[in-house]
């Protein structure tokens, strides 16, 4: 069973993944009505906050290898 820091840790994830897809679009919606391009600056707004959420999410999952690679490597030394 997960403790609670490890749920913490999923759902701050959670929230960093879903506050880049607002970001993004709120960054469109301001361009479109600066602009007066209606529909693409949502689109790529959201495309671009999805894009680095889920670089946000590729970082976190790299470093948790590499925390559980160092604490294989403790417990079986002889892999």
């Amino acid at each position: 069973m997960a403790t609670m820091s490890e749920a913490t840790r999923g759902l701050d994830n959670g929230f960093d993944f879903f506050g880049s897809l607002i970001a993004g679009f709120l960054l469109g919606y301001g361009a479109d009505w600066l602009f007066g391009s209606e529909p693409v600056g949502v689109i790529i707004g959201i495309v671009i906050g999805a894009a680095a959420g889920f670089y946000k999410l590729y970082m976190v999952a790299q470093h948790a290898e590499e925390e559980w690679n160092k604490t294989r490597t403790k417990r079986w030394p002889h892999d």
